[in-house]
């Protein structure tokens, strides 16, 4: 599976995953905290967007997929497009 950018129901799974792995909810704002927008398309803050990206590509992709990550020496991004998961936009 591929997440694409900007497709509504892609963003819709990303908010479902946050929502239940990390109670970031953005209907109500709950949990987002500072730089979160709730618009359309979905923004997350740089600061933590590698942490989301984690969390959303453990929940569809499984612990066993970033077994080989090596966190100190790459950004997940990388990772995950050097692996065709995350297209190379994103």
């Amino acid at each position: 599976m591929e997440l694409r950018r900007n497709a509504p129901e892609d963003q819709q799974l990303v908010k479902e995953i946050l929502k239940r792995e990390r109670g970031m909810d953005w209907e109500s704002g709950e949990g987002l905290g500072q730089g979160f927008l709730i618009v359309h398309p979905l923004v997350i803050p740089e600061d933590v967007y590698e942490e989301c990206l984690y969390i959303v590509a453990k929940d569809l992709y499984g612990e066993h997929t970033l077994r080989e990550w090596q966190y100190d020496q790459q950004f997940l991004p990388d990772f995950l497009r050097e692996r065709g998961i995350l297209p190379g936009d994103v």
